[in-house]
């Protein structure tokens, strides 16, 4: 009776105890974040758009980090999602979980408290993540074969047949996850012309908040919301696009986010073409320059 009533009033802490993972940086250094994403590609340093927006969002803060490829497995994280953070001996996942908490720690801002700016922000933040980057992976669910060519994670999946089985494993995931995602969100269900007309217009709507006298989303100077719509876009300027056409959309019809994106990676990615080039994880060494 004693034996049962122990074992059933601790199965639950042992069953949360379990679920938190072991942290992947066991001898951490206090106040350095340790960033786990996916590998670097060559035209842009990171494909995934929450990985680009936090690292760019990390370097906006000069807040001092390393990051580390986790070969494209999301099993350490809590969420089982990437990227995921390891700080002072926590670690914390979601890119939005982690730059409201990361600016909590580390006592930093760049964001108005203001309410109108605020909803804003908000506002702009559902556009591109809920919105556009869903529609955008639909689009390209027909050519997930990018992601393993060489000009992306081809070069980290090994040679020969292992090389071939890892590029077979890693596009049957990621078109079963995408097909997934997208069909729940509703992005999945539309057609390709529907689907590069609502990019479009989110485009239309981004360029038209932001503006042709203004660097900057919501402030004079770089937010959060800055490296958020950074981190999801670029991806349409130095990533391929079906036929080039939102690409040239985007340079050819609004300009002003060309020069957005532009601004944003010359300030915070000064090692942009050695980071692509050499693949190497942390060009960077924890030195960035501020608008």
């Amino acid at each position: 009776m004693n034996s049962t009533s122990h074992s059933l009033t601790h199965r639950p802490v042992q069953r949360v105890y379990s679920m938190t993972p072991a942290l992947l940086k066991r001898d951490w250094e206090r106040n350095h974040v340790y960033l786990f994403t996916y590998p670097r590609c060559r035209r842009i340093p990171n494909i995934s758009p929450w990985s680009l927006k936090l690292e760019t969002w990390l370097r906006m803060m000069r807040i001092p980090y390393t990051a580390t490829s986790t070969n494209f497995s999301c099993s350490q994280s809590s969420k089982h999602t990437l990227p995921f953070v390891e700080v002072n001996g926590r670690q914390i996942a979601d890119s939005n979980i982690i730059i409201e908490s990361l600016t909590k720690q580390f006592n930093v801002t760049a964001d108005s408290t203001a309410a109108d700016k605020v909803s804003l922000a908000r506002a702009l933040t559902a556009l591109v993540e809920e919105d556009m980057t869903p529609t955008i992976s639909a689009l390209l669910l027909p050519d997930v074969d990018y992601y393993v060519s060489d000009e992306a994670w081809g070069p980290h999946l090994g040679r020969g047949i292992i090389k071939w089985a890892r590029k077979q494993w890693l596009m049957r995931r990621m078109r079963r996850q995408i097909s997934a995602r997208t069909l729940v969100q509703g992005a999945g269900r539309h057609s390709y012309l529907e689907q590069t007309e609502l990019i479009k217009e989110g485009l239309d709507a981004l360029s038209t908040l932001l503006g042709h006298d203004d660097q900057y989303f919501v402030e004079s100077t770089p937010s959060t919301i800055d490296a958020t719509v950074f981190g999801h876009i670029a991806f349409l300027i130095y990533g391929p696009t079906p036929d080039g056409i939102l690409t040239d959309y985007l340079r050819l019809t609004h300009p002003n986010l060309g020069r957005f994106i532009e601004t944003m990676k010359e300030a915070y990615w000064p090692d942009w073409e050695e980071t692509c080039s050499t693949r190497n994880m942390n060009t960077h060494q924890n030195t960035y320059q501020n608008t």
